[in-house]
Order: structure tokens, then C-alpha cells, then sequence
């Protein structure tokens, strides 16, 4: 299996809406996180993110999943953003990652 790894960075209390819309798309499950970002409010205001307090949702996926999944997650009404990273398995060098970034609305 190619997969990639589905980081999804959104509001607090949206990451089982995203997860539960990458499910709908063939994603096997993930793992949310709490978490608090670190940018100053000036780069949070201009990002659209009043409050710091955040999720981050893990996912492995099929590498052929993600731009169903990708379509799926941007349909999601939150703010964040998600990227899918090559994850370098089946001895493939790990470094070698590409980056798809879409905006969660």
C-alpha cells in the first residue's frame, strides 16, 4: 500500500466533522489531538482564528483516497486546513514528501 498521512489542523470541536467526512470517503479512522497555536493574534486575526484553541486530526490513507477524501474534508464548515504527506513507506525515502495543502472552509 502507498499511503499518506491526512493532517487536518482545525477549530475546536470540528475535528469528528472532518473525520467523519474523510470516513464517508474512504478513510480508515484517525487520531484527534488537542491542541494551542503559537502564532501572535495579529497573524491569527488575519487568518480568521479569533481563539488559539485547536484539534489535529491524524489519518493514514490510500495514496488513490486522497482526492476523494481531499473534496470530502473541504465541504467541512469550519476553519483550518489540511495536508497530506507522502509517508514514505515500503522503503521509499521519508524525506521525500510532497505537500497538497486545501483550506477548510
Amino acid at each position: 500500500m502507498r499511503g499518506k498521512m491526512m493532517i487536518a489542523i482545525v477549530n475546536k470541536g470540528d475535528a469528528g466533522k472532518v473525520m467523519a467526512a474523510a470516513r464517508s470517503a474512504g478513510a480508515p479512522g484517525g487520531t484527534i489531538a488537542n491542541a494551542k497555536g503559537t502564532a501572535t493574534s495579529s497573524i491569527l486575526a488575519a487568518l480568521g482564528f479569533g481563539d488559539s484553541k485547536r484539534e489535529v486530526l491524524y489519518s493514514m490513507i490510500e495514496e488513490n483516497l486522497e482526492k476523494s477524501i481531499a473534496d470530502a474534508v473541504s465541504t467541512v464548515k469550519t476553519k483550518g486546513i489540511v495536508v497530506f504527506l507522502k509517508s514514505g513507506l515500503e522503503g521509499e525515502d521519508s524525506m521525500n514528501s510532497d505537500l497538497v495543502m486545501i483550506q477548510v472552509r
